[in-house]
């Protein structure tokens, strides 16, 4: 059956040329694309390239050391990401911390001035108990002088 397909093809000059035509725009089509694929590579790995000279002071002693031992260059990253989320973290600690100690010294604030205002009331509560002992004293003096004088 697919034989006879590529038989009547093959004699036909008109099918053959279709063919030949649909192929080629086929094959254009897909270097077309991989061209855009290595090109785009390509600027990838000059960009990788332009930033690594710009970076360091021996580029191809960097580019060398990383193929030779990638290992070594993999710990350095390890210990400066760990370096980094440790900072990132005591920062983060930190901020907390502060938020913290802010909100317990509000809440003494808070706690002092209901102090002062409990002791303002004591204050007066305790003036009022003097007036009141003082006329009480008034009145047991006047109570008395009235005795002596029945």
């Amino acid at each position: 059956m697919f034989a006879d397909i590529i038989e009547q093809i093959m004699q036909s000059p008109l099918l053959s040329a279709a063919a030949l035509i649909i192929i080629f725009t086929f094959l254009f089509f897909l270097l077309k694309k991989l061209i855009k694929v290595a090109l785009a590579f390509a600027a990838v790995v000059v960009l990788g390239f332009g930033v690594l000279a710009y970076t360091s002071d021996d580029p191809v002693q960097d580019i060398k050391d990383f193929i030779d031992d990638p290992g070594d260059r993999i710990e350095k990253i390890k210990d400066k990401t760990k370096e980094m989320t440790d900072d990132f973290n005591d920062s983060v600690l930190k901020s907390k911390l502060k938020k913290e100690a802010k909100d317990l010294l509000d809440m003494q604030d808070d706690a002092s001035k209901k102090l002062r205002d409990k002791m303002a009331d004591y204050d007066e509560v305790k003036d009022r108990v003097k007036e009141d002992a003082k006329r009480q004293k008034t009145r047991n003096e006047l109570s008395k002088s009235g005795e002596k004088l029945r």
